[in-house]
């Protein structure tokens, strides 16, 4: 049985600065998604679904708004998203045009629902962990950024 504590997903930065992680949607190939950090859900490239064996659920369209106006796409409910030891099940792919460079697609924030991520640029590793986990970690180790010291504000 696996000792319940933070997830670590080793991450690779192209050449935009994007996060991008591997990931398997459903078991599909082995996907590079990029991490988007204002976004929710799953989206796929068009050309991934075409070079990829990806096993979604059947696509239906619908009509999206995007900051380029109104479209139409396609999304597929009841999907399964696996990023190392984190699984997220009942997740909505949408299908679209664009994605970071070199990723297949992106997810958002979402996926990491009631844990607290903490995104280690240096070592290249997001680390996700319940709440009481992190809290007691920082009481333990201030929080250090240049010039000032934080300890957690967070009660026992």
């Amino acid at each position: 049985m696996r000792k319940p504590g933070p997830d670590t997903i080793r991450f690779t930065l192209n050449k935009q600065h994007n996060i991008c992680v591997k990931a398997r949607i459903n078991q599909s190939d082995t996907l590079t998604l990029m991490y988007h950090s204002s976004a929710t859900g799953v989206t796929l490239t068009k050309d991934a679904l075409k070079q990829k064996k990806i096993p979604l659920n059947d696509s239906k369209p619908t009509d999206v708004q995007t900051w380029g106006g109104d479209a139409t796409s396609e999304y597929s409910e009841g999907n399964t998203l696996t990023i190392n030891n984190l699984k997220c099940d009942s997740i909505w792919v949408f299908i679209n045009e664009n994605s970071g460079q070199d990723t297949d697609g992106k997810f958002g924030f979402d996926f990491f629902e009631s844990k607290i991520l903490e995104i280690d640029y240096d070592n290249q590793r997001m680390v996700a962990s319940h709440a009481a986990q992190t809290a007691r970690r920082l009481q333990k180790d201030p929080v250090v950024h240049p010039g000032v010291a934080a300890r957690s504000y967070l009660a026992n």
